[in-house]
């Protein structure tokens, strides 16, 4: 029999019409040997394999619309690797009927977790999509980042987003958070290099501006694009009033553009918290003018963030680009946003500083019990 990497690319998109040959499981179980389950959700099962090569990650789902909808999703995602290295790499999918005999064997009941549809769907040999992914082995708060790695992953997230905002004007990840930023560990040969080369990134709006990040050993990349976003009229909950929403209630913000670095802001102060990282330059960074005028931007487009990226703060993390930005000389913004949620045009000022403007009597309460230059987070950021 001959047999062929079954892996279709991202040009090809599946749908119902796609044909299955009888060898798919044979092609499989020769390229990709099993090693072991990495998780599973409600309706996927990863799984870690190896080419010989490499690893990779094979996600495995029921074929079907919300399949066909992932590996559109990957794909778009895909197309986005060579601007910013925050995003995996998607190496291809196929569709068999079942799984290989080797890998169901070695597969436990257990591993499907909530996946029952999956399981039943593998035993009735029904038909299975295989979408094979880069392998991101370690989530961003397992490797132990100190307050410059947590930095520079502040920045490329950053710049990940600007990135796909202006290859994609609507893009919402809108599920930004612990589980879904992994990390690649920078290494040769199983240990990490002694002299990492830089990392370069260019600025979405003028490639000619690049900025270069030194001694990145931990690459961060996000993941889990299934409630993610690309089209304007996205979803039937993508309504116009949602952006009237509480500036603090980032679950019922979902599809609001602020939601993405409003939960990057989250993320990087629980790190530090985790961390136990105290008195951080980082602080002033989500106090910074620009940071709240940018999740106040009524559409948070990729130049708003972009404006975040040239912030003076990223120099002193070594952060460095090979122009230097004019430097405006800006009014302070104290008093145009709430101290706490960062809301605009807030109603109440504090009795001892009129500089210090809240929302209301809650804001202000909150401000008086934590002592904190950094918008409220809807928990203690710090003991």
């Amino acid at each position: 029999m001959n047999l062929n990497n079954p892996l279709h690319s991202c040009f090809e998109k599946p749908s119902n019409k796609t044909k299955v040959t009888k060898k798919c499981l044979d092609e499989l179980s020769l390229f990709y040997k099993y090693i072991k389950p990495l998780g599973a959700g409600i309706t996927a099962l990863t799984i870690r394999i190896s080419n010989n090569q490499h690893d990779l990650a094979i996600k495995m789902m029921k074929a079907g619309a919300a399949a066909y909808k992932e590996v559109d999703v990957s794909c778009k995602v895909n197309s986005m690797v060579n601007y910013s290295p925050v995003f995996n790499t998607t190496h291809g999918w196929t569709i068999c009927k079942g799984i290989p005999k080797e890998w169901a064997s070695r597969i436990k009941d257990k591993d499907y977790g909530d996946a029952e549809k999956l399981k039943e769907a593998i035993e009735k040999n029904q038909k299975i999509l295989f979408l094979a992914l880069e392998l991101n082995t370690h989530k961003i708060d397992e490797v132990g980042l100190n307050e410059n790695d947590i930095m520079l992953s502040c920045f490329l997230l950053l710049h990940g987003i600007a990135v796909a905002r202006k290859y994609f004007p609507y893009f919402r990840h809108r599920d930004i958070h612990m589980g879904n930023v992994m990390i690649m560990l920078r290494t040769v040969k199983n240990s990490v290099i002694k002299a990492l080369p830089d990392i370069t990134v260019k600025l979405p709006s003028d490639e000619s501006v690049v900025f270069t990040l030194p001694d990145v050993v931990y690459l961060p990349k996000l993941i889990d694009f299934g409630e993610s976003r690309f089209q304007q009229k996205g979803h039937t909950d993508d309504v116009p009033e949602e952006s009237y929403q509480s500036f603090e209630d980032i679950e019922n913000t979902k599809f609001a553009p602020r939601n993405d670095i409003r939960r990057l802001k989250d993320l990087i102060l629980k790190l530090l918290q985790q961390r136990q990282i105290e008195d951080s330059e980082i602080d002033s960074f989500f106090t910074s003018c620009d940071y709240k005028e940018a999740i106040n931007a009524e559409r948070n487009d990729y130049m708003i963030i972009e404006a975040l990226l040239k912030n003076p703060i990223f120099e002193r993390y070594n952060i460095l680009s090979n122009v230097n930005f004019e430097r405006k000389k800006k009014k302070s913004c104290w008093g145009m946003f709430c101290q706490v949620c960062a809301s605009p045009n807030p109603k109440k000022t504090y009795d001892t500083n009129p500089h210090y403007a809240f929302c209301d009597d809650v804001c202000e309460q909150k401000y008086k019990t934590f002592r904190q230059f950094i918008p409220y987070t809807g928990e203690e950021v710090y003991e």
